[in-house]
């Protein structure tokens, strides 16, 4: 396990190396030697730059780039001072490269905050604009309209090349064709479709398909900038042109909850059907081409497929939730998750089970994905124990590397070393002026 120090953690540091200087002075100076004086400043200043600095941090979306890097973006919660919202960079080998901060929305990770990348490894942030709050990043647009959305474009050392604003309330992002498609959701409740240019930002006018849907990953863009929808009411699944025209429309499982599409225009659909998790592949044209059904948990578990991921192989890999059965009437329902790969003819290859410490979170944003040689790398949601962390798996679902950031765990390790090392300093001294009397008087 590779073990990185964010550079938050040298405030940590920092203070402490200051609390002990202030400590040992206070104790040449203070004719009394007052644990509880001690021990309840360490206490405070440690409270203070855990809290301000270093903790806690959520994950939030999870990309990975052509060249293998991935992409975290964490969020300082509670108390940050400066940017609340970060976006952590690992290389392929699972160093960190980088950490760079963003003044995003407070409530951006729970809203919708997106990362997408483009064939030059590009990084395209998108994020639903806090009403309650006027900050922002990025600039408005020249015509002074009306903004629910903001997004950048970022090269791979984390440097935003332009920004821009969306009247939508952004729901899906996918660099293709040529633009920056970004999918959203109107005031009226319909999908919102808007296109950027890729080397500059500039947008034309939004259209408006009039599909409902609302789940967050049931509507994406293709390789053609075509539009994919589920719609849960009706069961069926439509593609629209980019102006908004209907293609074709069919029927799918009745409890889809993720599309996606791959370099070849085709598309998955991943739910449950029957409390098993299924997934099924359409051709361009809407003809089914697959379909499968597995069971990850069994004892009458329902089983829910939430994201899907294509390698360039053609490989699907699918990450989802498992819902227990309760055992008796008004037990609490336990959650698992589990992460699946499929060959491109629709043959179950392996499955993992406990794979997400927070199952629950894969409802809310991306916590894995695959580069292009079909490597799964995973995120487990962070937490205040246990910091941040990302996994890389081999294309037979093995683990390679993982690397972590620190989290309240390894903090109040050293926080519990530092309080004893501060009271045991003494104590040694003392017990050495002893020895050397002792000496000294024989």
């Amino acid at each position: 396990m590779k073990l990185y120090f964010t550079a938050d953690l040298w405030f940590l540091i920092i203070g402490f190396i200051i609390f002990f200087a202030a400590s040992f002075y206070e104790r040449k100076k203070a004719k009394t030697k007052s644990l509880i004086t001690r021990d309840a400043l360490f206490a405070i200043i440690f409270v203070y730059l855990v809290v301000i600095f270093f903790i806690p941090v959520i994950e939030g979306d999870l990309t990975v780039d052509n060249d293998g890097n991935s992409y975290i973006v964490i969020e300082n919660r509670y108390f940050s001072l400066r940017n609340k919202h970060k976006i952590m960079k690992f290389d392929d080998t699972g160093r960190l490269k980088w950490v760079k901060g963003y003044p995003f929305d407070a409530s951006a990770l729970y809203n919708a905050k997106f990362l997408t990348d483009d064939e030059n490894s590009n990084i395209y942030i998108g994020f639903e604009r806090n009403a309650e709050d006027n900050s922002y990043l990025l600039k408005r647009n020249a015509d002074g309209k009306p903004a629910y959305s903001y997004l950048a474009k970022v090269d791979s050392d984390g440097k935003v090349i332009w920004d821009a604003s969306s009247v939508a309330k952004v729901n899906a992002m996918q660099a293709a064709g040529g633009k920056l498609r970004l999918l959203g959701i109107s005031e009226s409740g319909d999908i919102a479709a808007e296109a950027f240019g890729l080397e500059d930002g500039e947008s034309g006018q939004p259209l408006f398909v009039p599909v409902r849907f609302g789940y967050l990953n049931t509507v994406c863009v293709d390789e053609a900038g075509d539009i994919l929808c589920l719609n849960n009411i009706t069961g069926t699944l439509s593609k629209f042109t980019p102006a908004g025209d209907q293609l074709w429309v069919t029927g799918m499982t009745s409890d889809a909850m993720v599309v996606v599409s791959d370099r070849e225009s085709n598309v998955f659909v991943g739910g449950g059907a029957l409390r098993s998790a299924a997934i099924q592949k359409y051709n361009p044209d809407g003809a089914v081409l697959w379909s499968t059904t597995f069971q990850p948990v069994e004892s009458g578990a329902s089983n829910y497929i939430l994201d899907i991921s294509i390698d360039y192989g053609g490989n699907a890999y699918a990450a989802g939730y498992v819902r227990m059965s309760a055992a008796t009437e008004g037990q609490i329902q336990e959650g698992s998750s589990f992460l699946a790969k499929i060959s491109p003819a629709g043959e179950l290859l392996w499955v993992k089970t406990e794979v997400f410490p927070k199952a629950s979170n894969l409802f809310r944003y991306k916590q894995f994905d695959v580069d292009q040689s079909g490597n799964v790398y995973l995120t487990d949601g962070g937490s205040w124990f246990g910091g941040t962390s990302l996994t890389k798996l081999d294309t037979e679902g093995k683990q390679i590397w993982k690397a972590v950031t620190p989290g309240l765990n390894l903090v109040l390790t050293i926080m519990v070393l530092a309080l004893a090392l501060l009271n045991l300093i003494p104590k040694l001294k003392e017990k050495h002026q002893i020895s050397v009397k002792s000496r000294a008087l024989k």
